[in-house]
C-alpha cells in the first residue's frame, strides 16, 4: 500500500487571506466600465466639440491611469500569493489522490479475498476520515484555483489591454466646425467697423495635425470666444454700381417686404438672411430653396470669399473684410 501525502502543505488554505483577489476584480470591472466610455465615445464624438470631446476623454484617461497604478501592487500581492498557493494545491492534489488509490487498493485486496467484509469495513473505516478531510480540502482548493483563475485573467487584461484607440488632439485647441448652425450659436465679440482700422485676428499656432483615415472634420469649442471678421455683399447690378451692405452681428434681411435690409421684388416677403456664427457668415434660405449660391439652390450655407448669391433678380458678392 502505498504511503498517504499529507493532506496539508507549508500553506494553510483555510487560513488564507484571499482579500486581494476582490480587490483586483473591482478594479478589473471599474476598468472595463471606463474603457467602454472610451469606446462610446468615438461613436458619439460628432455630437459635441473638439474641446468637449478631448476634456472628457483626458478625464477618462486619467481614471484609467489611476486604476492601473492602483492595480499594481495588488497585481504583485497576487502573483507572490499565486506561487504559494500553487504548491499548496499540488500537495492537496496528491493527498487526495493518494487517498482515493488507498481505498481502492483495499477494496481490489478484498475482491481477491486477501480478507473478508469485516476487515474490509475495517480498514475503510480507518481510512474515512482521511478521505473525508482531503475531499473536503479538494473542494476548497478547486474554489481557490477558480478564484485565483479569474484573478489572473483580470491580471492578463490589466497588464496588456490599452485604452481604445481614438485620434485626439490633446492640445484641445478650438478648430473650425461647419455644421447646422443655429441663432443661438451667435457669441458676442468685438468687431471694427470695415472702414476704420481692423485689428489683426490673434493668431495662435495650430497644434501638430494627426492624420488618419477614420477622423472626422475638426470642430470648434462651444464655450470659446471667437472673434468675427465683418463681411461685405456687394450688389452686382450694372445700374448700382458701389452698392454694399456691411454684414455684422445682427443678420441681414433679404425679401421683398420694406423693412427687409435688402429689398427685392418678386420674391418672399422674408426670402433668406446672413448672420453671423462661430464659423462665419450663413446664408439661410427662408422661402423653398429659392436662393442659390454659385448657381445652386441651398437651405443653409457656410459662405466662403467671393461667393455670388443670387436672390430674384439681385445677384451679391459674398466678401470676408
Amino acid at each position: 500500500m502505498t504511503t498517504p501525502v499529507a493532506s496539508k502543505g507549508k500553506l494553510d488554505l483555510a487560513s488564507l487571506d484571499l482579500s486581494v483577489l476582490d480587490h483586483l476584480g473591482e478594479l478589473h470591472g471599474e476598468l472595463s466600465q471606463v474603457d467602454s466610455r472610451l469606446k462610446a465615445m468615438d461613436e458619439k464624438r460628432n455630437a459635441v466639440a473638439e474641446q468637449v470631446f478631448n476634456r472628457v476623454r483626458k478625464d477618462y484617461l486619467a481614471q484609467r491611469q489611476s486604476l492601473m497604478d492602483a492595480a499594481e501592487p495588488l497585481k504583485k500581492s497576487a502573483r507572490e500569493l499565486y506561487d504559494q498557493v500553487r504548491s499548496a494545491l499540488g500537495e492537496l492534489e496528491q493527498a487526495f489522490e493518494a487517498a482515493r488509490l488507498d481505498q481502492e487498493e483495499i477494496e481490489f485486496r478484498h475482491s481477491l479475498g486477501e480478507f473478508d467484509d469485516a476487515e474490509l469495513k475495517r480498514r475503510l473505516q480507518a481510512i474515512k476520515g482521511s478521505i473525508d478531510s482531503r475531499s473536503t480540502a479538494k473542494k476548497q482548493a478547486s474554489q481557490i484555483r477558480d478564484r485565483f483563475n479569474k484573478a489572473l485573467k483580470a491580471i492578463e487584461e490589466l497588464d496588456g489591454n490599452p485604452p481604445p484607440a481614438s485620434t485626439v488632439d490633446d492640445s484641445e485647441e478650438p478648430t473650425q466646425r461647419v455644421t447646422q448652425v443655429s441663432e443661438d450659436d451667435v457669441t458676442t465679440a468685438e468687431m471694427n467697423h470695415p472702414d476704420g482700422d481692423a485689428e489683426p485676428e490673434p493668431a495662435a499656432p495650430p497644434p501638430p495635425p494627426v492624420v488618419t483615415p477614420t477622423r472626422p472634420p475638426p470642430r470648434r469649442n462651444p464655450d470659446a470666444t471667437v472673434v468675427f471678421r465683418p463681411g461685405r455683399l456687394i450688389d452686382q447690378a450694372t445700374d448700382n454700381p458701389g452698392g454694399t451692405y456691411t454684414l455684422g452681428l445682427r443678420p441681414l434681411s433679404i425679401g421683398s417686404d420694406a423693412g427687409n435690409d435688402v429689398q427685392v421684388e418678386g420674391v418672399a416677403g422674408r426670402q433668406a438672411e446672413v448672420g453671423p456664427s462661430r464659423s462665419g457668415f450663413i446664408l439661410r434660405d427662408l422661402a423653398n430653396k429659392l436662393t442659390r449660391v454659385n448657381g445652386q439652390p441651398m437651405d443653409e450655407l457656410l459662405l466662403k470669399d467671393g461667393d455670388i448669391i443670387e436672390v430674384g433678380s439681385v445677384t451679391l458678392k459674398f466678401s470676408q473684410v
